[in-house]
């Protein structure tokens, strides 16, 4: 079985994926939705948040 590959764009929606180490049992594994709003050649995508705007890797999210 292979990993599905995403390519993203300004624009898309996406889901930020919560560390187990940094979450409960119960409490949800993802974020979101957030905007990409810019998206670099090194893997890391700029989402914004309305408020702020985080800088983070592609592994870290996935398609709303």
């Amino acid at each position: 079985m292979r990993r599905l590959q995403h390519f993203y764009r300004v624009g898309d929606q996406v889901m930020l994926r919560i560390p187990a180490r940094e979450r409960k049992k119960t409490d949800p594994v993802a974020k979101g939705t957030f905007v990409v709003k810019n998206v670099y050649e090194n893997g890391n995508v700029l989402l914004d948040t309305g408020s702020s705007e985080y800088r983070v890797n592609i592994r870290r999210i996935f398609p709303y």
